[in-house]
C-alpha cells in the first residue's frame, strides 16, 4: 500500500490534518482552561486577604483588643459589665459572597481562612444584643475568652497572609 497513491493520499492528508487539528484545539483549550483557573486563583487569593487585612486594620485602629485588655486589667472577677460594640452582620461581605471559592486557596490557607471567620462569627454573637453576654453583662472569664479569640484570629491574619 503506498500512500502516495492519488486515490488514498488526499484521504490520508485530511486524516493527519484532522489529527494536528484536533490536537491543537484541545492543548488550546486545555491552555485556555488552566490560565482562567490560575487567574482565578490570583483573584480570590487577593480579595481573601485584602478583606482579611481590613478586618484586622479595622480592629487594630479601633483599638478593640486595647480596650478589651484594658476592662480586664480593671475589672475584679467577679463582677460583670456591659461591652458593647456594634459590628453588622455583613462585616465580611467578599467571603460571604465567595465562599465557594474557598477551595481555590492553598489547603492551609483555606483553613485558616474559615477558622478566622468562625472566630469571628462568634465573637460578634457575643455581642449582639440579644445575646447571654449582651444581656447578662460580661464577666471577667467571658472578656478572657473574647480576648484569645480575637488574639487568636490576628495570629490567623498573619499566617493567612504570609501563606498566600
Amino acid at each position: 500500500m503506498n500512500i502516495f497513491n492519488p486515490t488514498i493520499f488526499p484521504a490520508v492528508t485530511a486524516l493527519i490534518g484532522s489529527l494536528i487539528g484536533a490536537g491543537i484545539t484541545a492543548c488550546s483549550g486545555l491552555y485556555m482552561e488552566r490560565r482562567r483557573h490560575r487567574r482565578n486563583v490570583e483573584i480570590y487569593t487577593a480579595g481573601f486577604i485584602a478583606e482579611v487585612e481590613s478586618l484586622v486594620e479595622i480592629i487594630n485602629i479601633r483599638g478593640y483588643i486595647t480596650d478589651l485588655e484594658s476592662t480586664l486589667q480593671t475589672l475584679p472577677k467577679d463582677q460583670s459589665i456591659s461591652f458593647n460594640i456594634l459590628i453588622p452582620d455583613n462585616y465580611a461581605r467578599f467571603y460571604d459572597a465567595n465562599i465557594a471559592y474557598v477551595g481555590l486557596l492553598k489547603p492551609t490557607t483555606a483553613k485558616n481562612l474559615v477558622i478566622f471567620h468562625q472566630i469571628l462569627q462568634a465573637i460578634v454573637q457575643d455581642f449582639k444584643p440579644e445575646s447571654f453576654c449582651s444581656a447578662n453583662g460580661h464577666s471577667y472569664d467571658t472578656l478572657k475568652e473574647l480576648l484569645n479569640l480575637a488574639n487568636k484570629a490576628i495570629q490567623l491574619a498573619d499566617e493567612i497572609k504570609l501563606n498566600k
